[in-house]
């Protein structure tokens, strides 16, 4: 479950008889003294007390862009980020965002849009740095709004209904043992995956798996409650009435599939459940060149945590870390809400890199219980 390594990725091509000659090496180039100024996301908002904190920062970055400022600071502290579009930071040059410690918490809602995952939009990450520079971004940690909006959850199998005549009929009832009122209930959840684990909740286990679908938007299962934390499970049927994307074609009404789901759990085995996959992802960068990102650490993220894509060069990533948070750092960032160990950081990748013009250099990262690829 953990990955922990480092990485330089140069990108060079050989001839097939070439003997190797190992990384070449090369630099990637920090920001360059400036005589701009330093701006503070607290001067244009930033807040605690605020729901629309992407907002704030959004107003110092483009105050940043028009003074030429050489950096915008955050302020330790817990930032929630229900707004659109995320934070943008789009053609920089020589410039730094540094988060100060700040945990940004993010709460977006999917978007149907019908199509397959492979066209990703990258334009909307949590935090997108774009066409930038000699940019450095660093000390900030992403979350997601797990009170209001679960990512996914453990849930142990209570019971299995069996109805051979009508195979539609058959279900899974799972308890939902970590709430005593989930936050959906008492309306459907979406229901992306389930996947087998060991009791002791931190590493995956062979045993049936089941997808419904990956597609931000796209629903799953047909699911309904029992009771505010247990729920009943269809794993064949798709959820009436809710969205179901075309392109997860291979996830359509299958009463015989469903009897043969509900017949190869055992009551008492820990699943995870997905309540989504793919998304608009943590942090997208696109087509930068010369970007440092350092210190960043993503606790959740819908979607990828980390995505590279465009004519992107020379960059180094350095102690980022997808991982959930410790008691003691969710009690600081949280202070009086109940901790709940989580099933998962990243609903997909850990890291993926879909285009790029190499010189990477991947430095004293780690990943851990993300869904999907760790390292793509």
């Amino acid at each position: 479950m953990d990955m922990k390594f480092w990485l330089i990725l140069p990108f060079v091509a050989h001839s097939a008889f070439a003997e190797p000659t190992g990384c070449p090496d090369f630099a990637v180039e920090k920001p360059r003294q400036s005589a701009g100024p330093v701006l503070r996301a607290a001067d244009f908002g930033l807040s605690s007390a605020s729901d629309k904190n992407a907002t704030a920062i959004n107003r110092a970055l483009a105050e940043a862009k028009r003074q030429k400022a050489s950096r915008v600071e955050l302020a330790p502290g817990t930032y929630r980020c229900f707004d659109e579009p995320g934070v943008v930071i789009d053609g920089f040059v020589d410039f730094t965002l540094d988060g100060k410690g700040a945990v940004l918490v993010f709460r977006r809602p999917p978007e149907y849009r019908g199509q397959p995952q492979s066209e990703v939009l990258l334009e909307k990450g949590n935090i997108l740095v774009k066409g930038c520079l000699r940019t450095w971004v660093k000390n900030v940690t992403m979350d997601w709004d797990w009170q209001t909006d679960p990512l996914a959850d453990f849930m142990v199998v209570r019971e299995r209904h069996i109805d051979r005549e009508r195979p539609e009929e058959s279900y899974i009832e799972f308890e939902l043992p970590d709430w005593t009122r989930h936050p959906k209930y008492p309306e459907p959840v979406p229901l992306q995956k389930l996947t087998k684990m060991d009791l002791c909740r931190t590493r995956f286990v062979p045993g049936p798996h089941f997808s419904f679908g990956q597609t931000e938007g796209h629903f799953g299962a047909k699911n309904d409650w029992v009771s505010p934390n247990r729920l009943r499970v269809w794993p064949g049927i798709p959820m009436p009435g809710r969205n179901q994307n075309p392109a997860t074609g291979y996830f359509r009404p299958n009463p015989a599939g469903n009897l043969r789901g509900v017949e190869k759990v055992a009551v008492g085995e820990l699943y995870r459940g997905l309540h989504c996959y793919y998304g608009k992802n943590g942090l997208n960068l696109l087509a930068n060149r010369h970007l440092t990102v350092s210190d960043v650490t993503v606790w959740s993220a819908f979607g990828m945590a980390l995505v590279i894509d465009g004519p992107q060069e020379y960059w180094q990533v350095e102690r980022f870390r997808v991982v959930p948070p410790t008691a003691e750092e969710f009690a600081r960032a949280y202070p009086g809400v109940a901790y709940r160990p989580r099933p998962m950081t990243s609903s997909s990748d850990g890291h993926h890199v879909a285009r790029s013009k190499g010189h990477a250099r991947y430095i004293d990262c780690e990943w851990r219980l993300n869904n999907d690829d760790a390292n793509n």
